[in-house]
C-alpha cells in the first residue's frame, strides 16, 4: 500500500537516532522553526491541539470567524475560547473568501482564523480590507514551506515525523509580549510567586513538548528544505500527470508550495462515483483521503442554520491523493495512474437524482 502520509515510513529513522538528554533542547528547536520561517520566536508546544488552545486563549472573546471545513483540532481549540463560532465561506482552495468574509464578521468578532487548505499559503493583504481592526491568525499545519505571512500562525511538521513519537507544533509569532503570554500558556497558565505560591492566569492545560518529541523534531527540522524541496518536486510530477483533464480540477500551484497531500477536485458528474472511486484506489494499493468536512454537519457542531455552498461544493469535489517525501519515483507514477484509470472506470456512471 502506497501510504497518505509518510509517518509510518519515518519511524524506520529512529534506529539511527543518538538521543540526548539537553535541558534547552526545546529551546534550540524553537530557535531553529523560527530561523526557517524568519520569524522572531517560535514556541513549541506538544501537538497541533495544544498549539491552537494557546493561541486561541490569547484572543479570547465573545466570537471566533473561520471557515468550517477543517480539522477537529481548530473547533475544538476555538470553542474552548470563543462563545460564538461563525463560519465564513470560502474558496475552492479552502481559503477564505474575502467578499463574504465582510459580512460575516461582526460587532463582537475577536478573532479570524485562515487555514493554509492544500498547502496554499495566500499572502496577507487578500484580507487586509475585510478584517480592519480585527485581529487574524493562520492554521498552517498543512505546508512545510516556509511562512510568508507576518501574522501569528500555528505550525507543524508532523509529516515528517515518526509516528512512534507525538509531534510537536509551534505558534509563530513576531510579538515579543504574544511571545511571553504563549509562554505562560504553555506551562498551564501557571506563573511562579515567591517560594511554593503561585498564580494561575489562564485555564489552560500545560502542553510543553517532552523532550524526547524535542529531540526527534530537531534531528528532523535539519531536513526541512530538503524534504521541502522534494515535496515540491513531487507535487509537480503529479501535477504535470493530472492537470488539464475535463473531470476533475487541480489548486493552482505555485513553485514554492510544498503541501502536505495532492488535492483534486472532482466535478459534478464525478460527485456520485466518489466513494467507488476512493475505492477503487485503495483496494489498488493507493491511499486516499478527504480530511474533512463541513463541520456544522457533524454532531459535535450540528448547525442547521448554516449553509455555505462553497464550501459544501468542496467537500463533494475533494479528493486527496499520496504527496510525501517518501514516496519513489515509481510509486508517483503508480498514485497518478491508479488515479486515472479509476476516474475513467467510474467516468460513465453520473448521478442520478
Amino acid at each position: 500500500m502506497i501510504p497518505f502520509s509518510a509517518r509510518e515510513r519515518e519511524n524506520a529513522r529512529l534506529g539511527n537516532f543518538v538521543f540526548g538528554s539537553d535541558p534547552a533542547v526545546v529551546e534550540t528547536l524553537e530557535a531553529a522553526v523560527a530561523d526557517y520561517h524568519g520569524r522572531a520566536c517560535a514556541v513549541a508546544f506538544k501537538n497541533r491541539n495544544g498549539a491552537l488552545d494557546a493561541l486561541f486563549s490569547c484572543y479570547a472573546g465573545d466570537e471566533v470567524v473561520l471557515g468550517a471545513m477543517g480539522p477537529s483540532e481548530r473547533f475544538l481549540a476555538a470553542s474552548r475560547h470563543f462563545t460564538t463560532l461563525r463560519y465564513a465561506e470560502i474558496r475552492l482552495d479552502g481559503t477564505l473568501f474575502e467578499k463574504t468574509l465582510a459580512r460575516t464578521i461582526g460587532p463582537q468578532t475577536a478573532l479570524v482564523v485562515e487555514n493554509t487548505f492544500g498547502g496554499i499559503e495566500r499572502g496577507d493583504d487578500a484580507l487586509r480590507t475585510p478584517l480592519g481592526d480585527i485581529p487574524a491568525v493562520l492554521d498552517a499545519c498543512r505546508t512545510l514551506a516556509p511562512l510568508t505571512t507576518g501574522r501569528s500562525a500555528v505550525w507543524s511538521f508532523e509529516t515528517l515525523m515518526p509516528a512512534a513519537v507525538e509531534a510537536p507544533a509551534f505558534v509563530l509569532t513576531d510579538d515579543e509580549t504574544l511571545h511571553q503570554t504563549l509562554l505562560v500558556a504553555r506551562g498551564g497558565g501557571r506563573i511562579e510567586k515567591t517560594l511554593w505560591n503561585y498564580d494561575l492566569v489562564k485555564r489552560i492545560e500545560a502542553a510543553a513538548p517532552s523532550m524526547l518529541a524535542a529531540d526527534v523534531s530537531l534531528s528532523q527540522v535539519h531536513t526541512l528544505a530538503e524534504t521541502a524541496e522534494r515535496l515540491r518536486e513531487t507535487a509537480f510530477i503529479l501535477h504535470e500527470r493530472l492537470k488539464k483533464h475535463h473531470l476533475f480540477d487541480l489548486l493552482e500551484r505555485r513553485d514554492r508550495d510544498a503541501p502536505d497531500g495532492f488535492t483534486v477536485l472532482l466535478t459534478p458528474p464525478l460527485y456520485c462515483p466518489k466513494e467507488d472511486i476512493f475505492t477503487q484506489l485503495t483496494r489498488n494499493g493507493v491511499e486516499a483521503a478527504v480530511c474533512c468536512k463541513p463541520v456544522y454537519k457533524t454532531t459535535a457542531y450540528k448547525d442547521d442554520g448554516v449553509r455555505l455552498d462553497i464550501t459544501e461544493d468542496l467537500y463533494k469535489a475533494l479528493l486527496q491523493l499520496p504527496c510525501h517525501h517518501r514516496l519513489s519515483s515509481a510509486e508517483i507514477e503508480t498514485v497518478a495512474e491508479t488515479f486515472l484509470a479509476a476516474v475513467e472506470t467510474h467516468a460513465r456512471r453520473g448521478c442520478r437524482f
